[in-house]
């Protein structure tokens, strides 16, 4: 399903004609064609999908929360922005996770039906209050899925490292990034199977082979460097088999920034390919 302006104006239409005179999909679908100039099928598809109807026991449509609210919406741009933002919810297409980057990047992506509706609505130049927002909630989102896939991408890393160590130690590791993020590393290891002493190893991975890059925080750096065995595994998990890098911090050592005057260093990114 790619929305479109009809393909919204016919849900709406149908929306209305739902809440007037409920009937099942089959007698609406036997009465209509096409509402505009939409196959009636498409319309019946979307507003289902998009959680605007439900059957009830009968079979008869009839309109949900969702549905109630977007009928309700006199104003047809605010309707029209409620809609695209259901779609995309729905959909969640690939395209969403560059919304950070702003509109314009959004709109030289996007299926022409679909940029055709955000002109409608008033999303592609609009700069009122609404418009801003909209974007802003677009942005929000777009992070929360690439910080989702970060996070996933992270724990496949950390795990295959507590397998690892497990296998070269004979020892069972602690994955402590599980329990709390403040220690400044994800796995506290031994040195190997005859020195027991506490090895710690934060973990970065990747999904990119070319472009791939991680951040090593502030507080991450002051416990590489606290004088305590520490190491960094660096896991390339493209193609079939992952790939690890095992860097000591000597190595990361060149790529770290130093504090001047008032200005302190939060977080440095370092691409992957520096560690070949």
């Amino acid at each position: 399903m790619i929305l479109s302006p009809g393909l919204a104006h016919g849900c709406f239409e149908l929306l209305d004609r739902i809440s007037k005179h409920p009937q099942t999909t089959t007698d609406i679908h036997r009465a209509f064609s096409r509402i505009g100039r939409v196959p009636v099928m498409d319309v019946t598809f979307a507003i289902t999908s998009l959680d605007w109807t439900r059957a009830s026991n009968d079979g008869t449509l009839v309109l949900t929360a969702s549905g109630r609210s977007i009928l309700s919406l006199a104003d047809p741009v605010a309707r029209m922005r409620r809609t695209i933002f259901d779609y995309i919810e729905l959909v969640k297409p690939p395209w969403l996770s560059s919304a950070h980057r702003g509109r314009l990047n959004i709109t030289m992506y996007v299926e022409p039906a679909l940029r055709q509706t955000l002109h409608e609505a008033g999303l592609i130049d609009g700069e009122d209050a609404e418009a801003v927002a909209f974007w802003d909630a677009l942005s929000a989102k777009a992070r929360g899925l690439r910080d989702d896939l970060k996070l996933r991408t992270g724990r496949v890393g950390e795990r295959l490292t507590i397998e690892r160590e497990r296998e070269r130690t004979g020892q069972a590791p602690e994955w402590k990034s599980i329990y709390s993020d403040a220690d400044g590393f994800d796995v506290l290891s031994v040195v190997d199977a005859t020195d027991l002493s506490r090895l710690r190893i934060e973990v970065k991975a990747t999904t990119d082979r070319e472009r791939g890059s991680f951040h090593v925080t502030a507080n991450e750096w002051a416990q590489a460097v606290s004088g305590q065995p520490y190491i960094f595994h660096l896991w390339v998990l493209s193609g079939e088999n992952p790939i690890l890098r095992v860097v000591n911090v000597d190595d990361i050592k060149p790529h770290v920034p130093k504090n001047f005057g008032a200005g302190l260093w939060e977080s440095v990114c370092i691409p992957f390919d520096r560690f070949p």
